[in-house]
């Protein structure tokens, strides 16, 4: 009977801690996104190089150990930045199955810079950064290549394999291309971001539409030649 209670007392605790966890991580996401809304306004206000991290933790009320234990540099700010705006577009769930692919990859990108927008000072400040953040823009390249996996997931598209490199690679382009516009658009309804992006979009549609095409009269010929 002891051992019994024992084992039942454990999975008690067990469950327990497992529900402390999960609350923890819910009190830790808000805190999270006023550190990392912190971090970027101390860098429009300083300049990226210049960031403090004191500041940052002075700006963000929060103790040194606390933003130790969430961002412990800078390149930690940016890839939990980049995890918030993954979290973000795929809040609102996948796209439309029945929209066209471009309509899908537009959306969810768009998803993306609206994500954005709270940050764009610091993002700003970070992209004029003189000299370059070299390391800082390796890392959030690596992890947005991981990022356009999820938005290529998210829209219904293979992401995985040889092909799925080359559309997370594609797509990357894309979105940093569209980056620049963004970070430069002012307008309170992003149209200039969108008009850029939705151009950029329908253009790669093109090509690959030429390059099956291309591929398909190839195949085409040479299985007439092989009758033949």
């Amino acid at each position: 009977m002891a051992g019994k209670t024992t084992d039942k007392a454990k999975t008690t605790d067990k469950a327990a801690a497992k529900t402390a966890k999960r609350a923890k991580a819910r009190r830790g996401a808000p805190q999270r996104s006023v550190i990392l809304k912190a971090a970027m306004d101390e860098a429009a206000a300083k300049g990226w190089h210049n960031l403090s991290m004191t500041a940052v933790a002075e700006r963000a009320d929060v103790s040194l150990d606390t933003l130790r234990a969430a961002c412990p540099d800078r390149l930690a700010i940016l890839a939990a930045l980049n995890d918030e705006i993954d979290a973000a577009m795929l809040a609102e769930g996948p796209a439309d199955a029945g929209e066209p692919v471009t309509d899908r990859l537009f959306e969810l990108l768009m998803r993306r810079f609206d994500a954005l927008t709270p940050y764009r000072e610091g993002l700003r400040a970070l992209a004029d950064s003189r000299p370059p953040a070299p390391l800082g823009m390796l890392c959030s390249g690596l992890r947005l290549h991981r990022s356009m996996g999820w938005v290529l997931e998210a829209a219904g598209i293979g992401a995985h394999g040889p092909k799925g490199h080359l559309r997370r690679s594609g797509l990357l382009a894309i979105y940093a291309m569209t980056l620049r516009d963004w970070l430069a658009d002012n307008s309170p309804d992003h149209a200039a971001t969108m008009a850029a992006l939705d151009k950029r979009l329908k253009r790669a549609d093109r090509i690959l539409s030429r390059c099956r095409r291309r591929r398909h009269d190839r195949q085409e010929a040479e299985i007439v030649a092989e009758a033949v």
